[in-house]
C-alpha cells in the first residue's frame, strides 16, 4: 500500500492537518530540516532506507493518534521495528531543535505577555502560569510504585509554564507520577536557574495554584481556611481565571496529540522525549495560527499601555509578592 506516495497526496489541506496535526507547509519545512540533520541515515545495510517524508509523516501520525505500532507500521508499509526506529530518530531530532520554539521570553516579549496578563483586573508583572500534568504510561520495569499517582495509575509528570497564548515557555518532564507538584518544581531546571540567578526572571513572576510554594517569583492563592476576607476571595478568583490558561494548554496539547492520553511500551527516556516533542509541536501549531492572524490588539482602542508593568513591583521587607499585588489590586 503506497499510503504516503498516493493517498496522502490526495488529501486536501484540511484532511492533511486533521491526520498529521500540522499544516502541509509546516510539515514540508519540518521534513526539509530533518533531511538536513544527521538523524537522517544516509545508507543502510542491504535494505532501502525509509524516506525522510515517510519517517516524519509516520511519526506525526503516531503522535496524533492512538494506533499501536502494529497498526501504524501496517498503514505505512514498514515493519514494527522500522516504525519504532523512525519514531526514535524523529524524537531525537525534535530534542535537538526544541529550543527554537520552547523559549523563555526576552524583555520585550515579557512586557507584551505581562500586558496581556494585566488586562481585566489581572496581575501586572506576570509572564506565565505553571502547572503539572500526568501522562499515563505502562507499568515500568523498575521502581513501579513510585510511578503510581494519586489516581492510581502509572504516569510521568509534565511541568509546564505557558504564556497568555497557551504557548509553552518552559517544560520539564520525566519525574515519576507520585511526586507532588512542589517537589517536581524543586527538581526542575527552571527552579535551579532562578535560585542561582534571580535576574533570569527579574521582577516578573509566574502564577501557580495552591500546590506551589508562595514566593518572590511564584504567586499563589490565599489558603482557604474558612476565614478569607471578601477581597482575598476576589483575589483568588482573579488568579484562578488568569492561570486557567495553563490548564487549557494541557487540554489542547492532549487533544491535539492523542498519544499523550496513554503511552505504549516505550522506555522511560523515550516516553519523556515523546512528551517534550509533543510540547514542541504544540508550540509550532500555535505559531501557525498566530502567524496567520492579524494582530487585532494593535487596533484596540481600549488597549492598556505596554508600560503597564514598569518593573517597579518590588517585594518590600516582610511583604511577599502576593501581598504586594493584593495591596495594589485593592488600594482604592
Amino acid at each position: 500500500m503506497n499510503y504516503v506516495e498516493e493517498t496522502v497526496e490526495k488529501y486536501d489541506d484540511r484532511e492533511f492537518k486533521g491526520h498529521f496535526r500540522l499544516s502541509r507547509k509546516t510539515t514540508t519545512d519540518l521534513i526539509d530540516l530533518f533531511n538536513q540533520s544527521d538523524f537522517n541515515p544516509k545508507y543502510s545495510s542491504g535494505r532501502p532506507n525509509v524516506s525522510v517524508k515517510k519517517t516524519v509523516l509516520l511519526s506525526l501520525w503516531y503522535l496524533g493518534n492512538r494506533n499501536s505500532f502494529r497498526e501504524v507500521s501496517d498503514r505505512f508499509g514498514v515493519t514494527i521495528g522500522t516504525a519504532h526506529g523512525c519514531l526514535t530518530r524523529f524524537l531525537n531530532f525534535l530534542m535537538r531543535i526544541k529550543g527554537e520554539h520552547i523559549v523563555w521570553p526576552k524583555e520585550q516579549q515579557r512586557l507584551e505577555i505581562s500586558r496581556m496578563f494585566t488586562r481585566n483586573n489581572g496581575f501586572p508583572g506576570a509572564i506565565g502560569a505553571i502547572d503539572g500534568s500526568h501522562i499515563e504510561i505502562p507499568k515500568p520495569d523498575k521502581n513501579q510504585d513510585s510511578y503510581i499517582n494519586r489516581k492510581g495509575y502509572h504516569s510521568l509528570l509534565l511541568s509546564g509554564v505557558v504564556d497568555h497564548n497557551k504557548k509553552f515557555i518552559d517544560v520539564f518532564c520525566g519525574e515519576p507520577g507520585s511526586l507532588h507538584d512542589a517537589r517536581l518544581l524543586r527538581r526542575s531546571a527552571l527552579y535551579a536557574t532562578i535560585s542561582d540567578n534571580p535576574d533570569f526572571i527579574g521582577e516578573y513572576y509566574i502564577l501557580g495554584d495552591s500546590a506551589y510554594p508562595n514566593s518572590d517569583w511564584i504567586v499563589t492563592p490565599y489558603p482557604d481556611t474558612g476565614f478569607l476576607s471578601e477581597n482575598q476571595k476576589i483575589f483568588n478568583q482573579r488568579l484562578s481565571s488568569k492561570r486557567v490558561v495553563v490548564e487549557n494548554a494541557f487540554g489542547l496539547l492532549k487533544g491535539r496529540f492523542r498519544r499523550l492520553k496513554g503511552l505504549e511500551n516505550l522506555t522511560l527516556d523515550l516516553c519523556s522525549q515523546l512528551i517534550l516533542g509533543c510540547c514542541f509541536l504544540h508550540n509550532v501549531c500555535l505559531d501557525e495560527k498566530l502567524n496567520s492572524l492579524d494582530d487585532i490588539e494593535e487596533h484596540d482602542g481600549n488597549r492598556p499601555p505596554s508600560t503597564s508593568f514598569s518593573g517597579t513591583l518590588r517585594v518590600q521587607q516582610r511583604c511577599t509578592r502576593q501581598e504586594e499585588i493584593f495591596r495594589r489590586m485593592f488600594a482604592s
